[in-house]
């Protein structure tokens, strides 16, 4: 890992520069996702929670990225629904597929912001290609359980795992055998530390929120065979975008 922390260059628009209180990957993960929630809500000038093409690409193009085909391609790839926008999460598998479109300075202007967004994504793929013992290209609870214990003991001895994996990866669906893909693996990260211990994290892009719907399915899974609500938005999301996760083989 490269060592980062401890220094502040000049900021980005948004006001932010990463500095990384250490060389973990709790450290890293807790400073990407504050980059990338900032850069989100930079982009989405309307507020609504979602970017449209239009504004991802203006704000590209002002950083000096001009290959509207590539944008465009990558776009509707993960534009899963079709409705021109990303949400939060369609906007983290942009990301990360980004690496194979361009520089990460196109989106964070100060080097260390961009080589922190880049190490991390990084570091979840490496995560993934570890602890997927079944070579499934997806996670069981086994393969996270281990994960969570060798990376985040703190979330995992508090119970704020448990309580997020239930909800992002219910115990119904375990049963019926389905694995914790990428993209869901990328979201359960957010979740988590987005209640992690001494988090700065504003959490605004989380669908865990105590005002949300989904909240009421942790305790109802342990009951029910229903599926909770969020795995099933979580499924319905990614179902197309999880086929072209290959780099996994």
């Amino acid at each position: 890992m490269l060592r980062l922390f401890g220094r502040r260059p000049k900021p980005e628009p948004h006001g932010y520069v990463a500095c990384l209180k250490d060389n973990s990957l709790v450290s890293y993960l807790h400073e990407a996702f504050k980059l990338l929630e900032l850069r989100f809500k930079t982009y989405d000038k309307d507020g609504a929670e979602t970017l449209m093409f239009y504004e991802l690409e203006r704000q590209l193009s002002l950083a000096g990225f001009a290959d509207h085909e590539k944008l465009e391609h990558l776009f509707n790839r993960v534009d899963l629904d079709k409705n021109g926008t990303l949400d939060f999460g369609e906007f983290l598998c942009l990301l990360y597929l980004w690496v194979d479109k361009g520089d990460y300075s196109h989106f964070f202007q100060v080097p260390q912001n961009a080589m922190i967004v880049s190490q991390s994504f990084a570091f979840m793929e490496r995560a993934m290609i570890k602890y997927d013992k079944d070579k499934s290209r997806a996670l069981c609870i086994s393969e996270l359980n281990s994960f969570f214990k060798d990376h985040l003991p703190e979330a995992f001895q508090s119970g704020t795992y448990q309580q997020i994996v239930d909800l992002v990866y219910p115990v119904s669906s375990r049963q019926a055998g389905k694995e914790l893909s990428f993209p869901k693996f990328m979201i359960l990260l957010y979740e988590i530390m987005c209640r992690h211990p001494g988090t700065k994290l504003d959490g605004f892009f989380s669908k865990l929120g105590s005002h949300s719907e989904y909240v009421v399915d942790a305790a109802m899974d342990h009951h029910s065979k229903e599926h909770s609500r969020l795995w099933i938005s979580l499924e319905q999301a990614f179902h197309y975008l999880e086929e072209d996760f290959n780099r996994f083989d």
